[in-house]
């Protein structure tokens, strides 16, 4: 006897044809789409942090230049090329360009939230995905052409690559079956590859050899703001606010966090040092490979994805310096292969039971039965076929970007005007001051002689702090190697200051008294008696150059410069200590360098190499720096 009245255990699942959206999953997805801004400018930081100082703003300048052009061609026809549900399987159609027949309206396979919504919440992805390139073509590329590539790129590689993924025709998620929850491919992948693409054009920089980041603490920034944009950018991808997006988050600071660590350890054991740089590169690199995945996997995958991608990666930088092309700040070894390695690890990671949470809602109360006789995902699914689906639809994804790339890139540089490598001599002086005439940071030169034969004190960035002397009594006058903050040098009244000891003879060389021009508005002035026979400050500041005489044993000549200087507050005890410490490091070197990192000064290891290359001795015949030092450019 059959049971005919009988409850199914199986709740419906939601009908995406029948849902209506609500105010929450809007405001959600609202306030995703503010999370993703946020990694546009946080990438800038992050970019510029890894660059050498000339080129930081520049590479800022890029990121901005690309969220405003997306901006413009997404309203155009980027949204409607890319997420049309009325396209074929290759490439939207013009339904929605000028952002016509949206609003309240909703896509086929989007029933969450209103059109308009979900075209904003993309917008972002959009604008970050090709600003992610200039990583691999960092220093080296004009910024007004970069426009251009931005709009053309946009329009013909991400478009069709996102559109493949995501929308509602597209061939790889609707007939092959690929896995991509929150832009694996579309962003990752095709950046990277475009970035190899760009990097092979246009070619390797010409001067590599004093390359070193400017600023670890932009680094940091930079990260930051990439990991917290990252919860807009995986968590909003469910588009609507559940239990699934809540999980796509979790997974998401756990694959971060392992990356970081992972690849931090390995730099340790490979150096012995804790690497602040490492850290973040690997934190990146783990949310890379978690963002096909975040929808998919749980807690325990997420470790293993981060761990993985973090691993590889790290492996591909290791081996860059074996490859012909020169990928600046690792864009393709990070987000290219990252993106790839994501894609495939999703093959493996994915499960049923984690989809399921938006598909039956109330997950506590289904039975286990029901998710089993939902499709299997990946691996962990016995869905053995599905890593051979992502592997293609990755590999269609990277080789689209990289030859398509290829071609716009050539193209470009044969037209005039659009040529998008700056000049050699553009390179050497930096694209912040060939392309945009401003700076991210000042650098101050500072010159005085002795009447044993001379000495020089050349200051880079304001940013930094590190002295070197080189008389130690041999000469009234010894080398200073200044590149210090204003705010914490620059004392004002008796002493001055001095490397070894302010004011005090035969220590070394003390900055002459008088008036410090610098980029700022404001000035500096530093009175103190040591014995120069000659002093003077100046500043690379092509419109602000002068030597000042002092009041107490030097004289030089004097020139008015605008604005009226300004007295700095004292800091003499900020000179003395930076003098004690270098006269520790003196006399031993090794037990200086625990001291140097305690007072927060740079390493030991860059000291010690800079003193090599760089070293200007304090008496007659010493040689002199090279004509970069005095230029500005970064060491």
């Amino acid at each position: 006897m059959s049971d005919t009245g009988a409850v199914n255990p199986c709740p419906a699942p939601i009908d995406p044809a029948t849902y209506q959206y609500t105010g929450a999953d809007n405001t959600f997805i609202m306030m995703c789409a503010a999370l993703v801004m946020i990694m546009t400018p946080g990438l800038g930081y992050y970019y510029s942090g890894m660059a050498r100082s000339k080129n930081a703003l520049t590479l800022i300048m890029l990121c901005f230049l690309a969220y405003a052009v997306v901006t413009v061609q997404w309203y155009l026809i980027g949204f409607s090329l890319t997420f049309s549900d009325k396209g074929g399987k290759l490439w939207g159609d013009c339904t929605y360009c000028f952002l016509r027949n949206i609003g309240q309206n909703v896509l086929t396979n989007i029933p969450s939230v209103p059109t308009v919504t979900f075209a904003f919440y993309e917008l972002m992805f959009a604008a970050l995905t090709p600003a992610l390139i200039f990583g691999s073509t960092a220093e080296r590329v004009r910024i007004l052409p970069a426009g251009v590539f931005v709009f053309l790129w946009s329009t013909f590689v991400y478009s069709p690559i996102a559109y493949w993924a995501w929308s509602a025709n597209g061939w790889a998620n609707q007939v092959l079956g690929y896995l991509d929850f929150a832009g694996g491919t579309p962003v990752h992948t095709s950046s990277g590859f475009a970035g190899l693409a760009f990097a092979v054009v246009i070619g390797r920089r010409k001067h590599t050899d004093d390359f070193v980041a400017s600023s670890m603490a932009n680094v940091f920034l930079g990260t930051a703001l990439l990991w917290f944009g990252w919860f807009g950018f995986n968590g909003g991808s469910e588009v609507a606010s559940n239990a699934r997006s809540a999980n796509a988050m979790m997974v998401t600071n756990i694959a971060a966090a392992t990356g970081g660590l992972v690849w931090m350890l390995v730099d340790y054991l490979g150096h012995r040092k804790v690497s602040g740089l490492g850290f973040c590169s690997g934190a990146v690199a783990g949310l890379v490979g978690i963002t096909p995945a975040s929808g998919f996997v749980s807690g325990g995958s997420a470790f293993a994805i981060g761990a993985i991608t973090a691993l590889v990666c790290n492996t591909m930088v290791r081996l860059k310096a074996y490859f012909l092309f020169d990928d600046t700040l690792d864009a393709f070894n990070v987000h290219g292969i990252g993106g790839v390695t994501g894609a495939i690890l999703t093959g493996v990671f994915a499960q049923r039971s984690i989809k399921a949470l938006n598909i039956y809602p109330s997950f506590a109360t289904v039975d286990p039965v029901c998710i089993a006789s939902l499709p299997p995902l990946g691996w962990l699914d016995g869905n053995w076929a599905q890593v051979g689906k992502q592997l293609a639809s990755a590999s269609a994804g990277a080789g689209w970007s990289f030859f398509a790339t290829c071609i716009i890139v050539a193209v470009m540089q044969r037209i005039p005007g659009l040529r998008l490598r700056v000049p050699e001599e553009a390179e050497v002086i930096g694209s912040d001051q060939t392309e945009m005439g401003e700076v991210s940071y000042d650098y101050v030169e500072a010159l005085s002689a002795g009447p044993a034969g001379g000495s020089l004190a050349v200051g880079k960035e304001a940013s930094e702090v590190d002295l070197m002397s080189g008389g130690r009594g041999e000469s009234p006058t010894g080398y200073a190697y200044a590149n210090v903050p204003y705010s914490q040098v620059y004392p004002q009244g008796n002493g001055g200051y001095a490397p070894n000891a302010p004011g005090q003879p035969g220590q070394g060389n003390a900055y002459g008294n008088g008036n410090m021009p610098s980029h700022a508005p404001t000035q500096m002035q530093a009175h103190g008696h040591a014995p120069v026979q000659q002093g003077g400050l100046l500043t690379h500041s092509p419109s602000q150059r002068a030597n000042a005489p002092g009041n107490g044993h030097s004289h030089g000549e004097s020139k008015e410069v605008a604005p009226p200087p300004k007295a700095y507050p004292q800091s003499a005890a900020y000179a003395a200590q930076a003098a004690q410490a270098y006269q520790a490091y003196e006399r031993d070197r090794g037990g200086a360098a625990q001291g140097e990192r305690e007072r927060g000064y740079p390493s030991l290891e860059r000291y010690e190499r800079e003193r090599e290359r760089e070293r200007v001795p304090g008496h007659v015949g010493g040689p002199r720096p090279p004509s970069g030092f005095l230029a500005g450019s970064r060491v």
